[in-house]
């Protein structure tokens, strides 16, 4: 890294991250060479970082903070924690439909769960990994958030009396109000199916029973779909602009971007939705 402290190698630099170094190949190579180019570019915004500190004898912990200072290197940890907390959702509403192969099959999904990773891990031992990971993960995006939002009302502190949207969707205009509404579901979920403690029946170990009596109530099945509406929104607008914060966009490919963001954000919301609704066809068939 203390190479880049030195000027004569900016115009190296300047060669090494052009867009403009592509030959042609099949779609696929295309596809390939064409996200490698956006991520240097990204790296590019990185290594700019270490030329304004051109003391720097070797690379430490400080590349990190200064690269984070940037609003590229925000969106980017944006994007990177919204990857593993995508990837969670998903895999916790595959796990929520075993609701449908009824109590047997979901209890002991559920009692699976605790004993994952054993003898190598103590009980419930890889569920508080992946608590403290999600956990660190979702305060990483809500403080990079925070701060951007911080950094944008800086940038532009006259607020617009009429303003109209011109190219902005309705899922990224409402982020961070969805982003609230998740947090503060997330708080209730917790609450509810963890730990027992909103006023309703409640068994420990019995997931089933936890799920089947909560949503038989209709304002806990109205604040799930309620909820779950919100994370399809920002899904929706997450996965879509994650793309360009890691710098993998490129007209030619970005209908496809739309469809991943359309399906992830109707599969995952639209299979937690399902669930409170059919506990309560259930209760009044």
């Amino acid at each position: 890294m203390a190479q880049y402290a030195d000027s004569a190698h900016r115009p190296a630099l300047r060669r090494a991250f052009s867009p403009h170094r592509r030959t042609a190949s099949p779609l696929g190579l295309r596809l390939m060479e064409h996200a490698a180019v956006r991520t240097r570019r990204v790296l590019a915004a990185f290594c700019l970082t270490l030329h304004e500190h051109p003391t720097r004898k070797a690379p430490s912990i400080m590349w990190f903070t200064d690269f984070y200072r940037t609003a590229v290197g925000k969106k980017a940890l944006m994007a990177i924690t919204g990857i593993v907390l995508y990837f969670y959702v998903l895999a916790h509403m595959l796990g929520n439909l075993k609701y449908f192969e009824g109590e047997e099959k979901l209890n002991a999904y559920a009692d699976g769960l605790r004993h994952l990773g054993e003898p190598f891990l103590p009980y419930t031992g890889a569920l508080w990994i992946v608590r403290v990971i999600l956990a660190l993960a979702l305060g990483v995006h809500i403080a990079a958030t925070i701060q951007l939002t911080i950094k944008n009302w800086k940038a532009r502190p006259t607020v617009y009396l009429n303003q109209v949207p011109q190219a902005s969707t309705f899922a990224s205009r409402t982020m961070r109000w969805t982003g609230g509404i998740i947090l503060v579901f997330i708080i209730f979920h917790l609450l509810h199916l963890t730990f027992g403690s909103v006023g309703l029946p409640y068994e420990p170990h019995d997931v089933y029973y936890n799920v089947r009596t909560g949503f038989e109530n209709e304002w806990v099945a109205l604040i799930y779909i309620l909820a779950q509406i919100a994370l399809g929104l920002h899904l929706y607008h997450g996965v879509w602009s994650l793309f360009q914060s890691l710098g993998w966009n490129h007209p030619r490919y970005n209908h496809w971007r739309r469809y991943l963001a359309w399906v992830s954000a109707f599969v995952i919301a639209g299979g937690n939705i399902l669930i409170p609704l059919v506990v309560l066809l259930r209760k009044y068939s």
